[in-house]
């Protein structure tokens, strides 16, 4: 029989009818964009600006930035906020990614992805062949796990073949060139490089943010998503002034700070959808701006009016 939960804690809404549908209007808000956004990736996945692997960087990281949008639809909903800001800070990352490589050098900056892909793909694989190098170092840390994680741990067959698979697409002219850019890279900083940092490139997320001219939101919003993420972040706005001088502690589905993320959602999805339309179908801007002055200026407006769930 199901455990009935202590609903002091975890209750079934985040609040009343009211804010139980202002929660949704905001959350079908953040689904409008994710609608819109699919016919954004069918634009684009039309007009690819190359007819090979290439594409695949910034075709499948919008994908990624919908299913986070999604999410964030799902957790409004609920008036689960807090969470959002974990997901906010991998649309970002997501979003910075993609204008990184539409900005210039677009081919070569898109194989700088896919070889860093194919040597963390390759590396995971070596980790888990017997003997190896890889193996060896993965084990040892695996039996200082206090989890027992190490118990878990199969042989996959044929992993070989996978290995030789990846070490032969690295070997192809398209790859060759990269990969020997990113051993370079890797041997003069002593640690696997981000994708990024290729031919000179930013060196972490900071200085990402700074290239692409998004010293601000990173500044204001990332570093402040940051303790959410890493779990620094269970004290503020969690605990009130209880009766006989005891404390309260903040039910689980609160939300406090859904109006902002929400209003934050939105703008990154319109940022992302511009970048997108830019680089791969200019011609659909005027379908962009249709839709935005249609279905989301006036919640837009609506999100940065004011404290709208303290005023029900």
């Amino acid at each position: 029989m199901p455990t009935e939960p202590i609903r002091e804690i975890y209750p079934e809404t985040a609040g009343d009818a009211k804010v139980m549908e202002i929660l949704g209007r905001w959350a079908d808000g953040v689904q409008e964009c994710v609608s819109f956004g699919t016919h954004v990736a069918k634009w684009c996945m039309d007009n690819p600006p190359w007819r090979d692997e290439r594409s695949l960087p910034v075709l499948l990281s919008f994908r990624h930035a919908l299913e986070i949008l999604d999410s964030i639809s799902v957790l409004i909903w609920h008036g689960l906020a807090d969470p959002c800001k974990i997901l906010l800070r991998s649309l970002f990352e997501t979003w910075m990614g993609i204008e990184y490589i539409v900005q210039k050098d677009s081919g070569r900056r898109a194989m700088s992805f896919l070889v860093w892909h194919v040597k963390r793909k390759r590396k995971s694989y070596l980790q888990l062949l017997e003997n190896s190098p890889e193996n060896k170092q993965f084990r040892a840390a695996l039996e200082e796990d206090s989890l027992g994680l190490l118990d878990n741990i199969r042989p996959i067959d044929g992993i070989s073949r996978y290995i030789d698979r990846l070490n032969r697409l690295l070997g192809k002219p398209m790859y060759q060139k990269v990969d020997q850019e990113f051993e370079r890279v890797q041997k003069a900083h002593k640690r696997n490089p981000n994708w990024f940092s290729l031919y000179d490139g930013p060196r972490d997320i900071k200085q990402l943010a700074e290239k692409l001219g998004h010293s601000g939101i990173y500044e204001t919003l990332y570093r402040f998503f940051s303790a959410t993420t890493h779990g620094m972040d269970v004290v503020d706005h969690k605990i009130s002034r209880g009766d006989k001088g005891l404390t309260n502690i903040v039910q689980i589905r609160f939300a406090l700070h859904a109006q902002n993320l929400t209003s934050l959602a939105i703008s990154f999805a319109l940022s992302l959808f511009r970048t997108m339309i830019k680089f791969h179908k200019p011609d659909c801007k005027p379908k962009l701006e249709e839709w935005y002055a249609r279905e989301i200026r006036d919640l837009q407006m609506w999100l940065i009016s004011g404290d709208i769930i303290k005023e029900t």
